[in-house]
């Protein structure tokens, strides 16, 4: 054989070779979409529960697996990535795996409507939310636990949205004389079932004296 045409046959098959999208790996929580989102043609995101975020957008549109059978389970997914207006993965194999951290909830604030309003980021999985209201100075050391005292329950089992953030319950009370609130928010339905208002950084369950919304 020639040397020329030996370079054409390896042309010819290093083009071959690269006319198909890369395969790669990518892991998180499986969802539905929700907004804001700017592939128009994800079906499913794969959402980190470390930080909330949706870093990968799924498609079963084209011969991949379906995805709905893996809503809300963390999974390694692979597949070519066959995007347009940004990364959209075709998933060819899904595995469970072992996430890395629970489910985190991020952040909880409250705007500057009147009665102000508490909002906070979206929970990846979570099916409803409790929301409390306590007085401080409140929360104090109890043992095992962190005693948050006596509260009130603002919101029970408040519905999930399909939105980066959830506008949640307003509060017109005001908080007594030398005294502030203090708000805290649970999600229910996650995957590893924790329902709680959150730890101390020595890792004791924070939980009401009284006052709590029903679980």
């Amino acid at each position: 054989m020639c040397r020329h045409l030996r370079r054409f046959i390896l042309l010819q098959a290093l083009l071959v070779a690269t006319s198909f999208p890369l395969s790669a790996g990518y892991r998180g929580y499986v969802e539905r979409p929700w907004t804001p989102t700017t592939c128009q043609q994800e079906t499913h995101f794969l959402t980190d529960p470390c930080t909330g975020n949706a870093q990968w957008v799924l498609t079963d549109q084209y011969g991949g697996i379906p995805m709905d059978p893996y809503l809300c389970t963390y999974v390694d997914v692979d597949g070519p990535d066959v995007g347009v207006e940004c990364t959209v993965i075709q998933p060819m194999s899904v595995l469970a795996a072992q996430p890395p951290c629970p489910i985190t909830f991020r952040s909880l604030w409250i705007d500057a409507a009147t009665p102000p309003r508490l909002d906070w980021y979206r929970v990846p999985c979570a099916g409803t939310y409790d929301v409390i209201r306590g007085t401080l100075p409140g929360p104090a050391s109890d043992g095992s636990r962190i005693n948050l005292g006596p509260v009130t329950c603002l919101a029970n089992d408040f519905p999930q949205i399909d939105f980066w953030y959830v506008s949640g319950p307003v509060d017109p009370e005001s908080p007594p004389l030398g005294q502030a609130f203090f708000y805290l928010v649970r999600a229910a339905g996650l995957p590893q079932g924790d329902m709680t208002y959150g730890h101390s950084s020595d890792g004791r369950e924070e939980v009401p004296l009284s006052g709590d919304c029903a679980p």
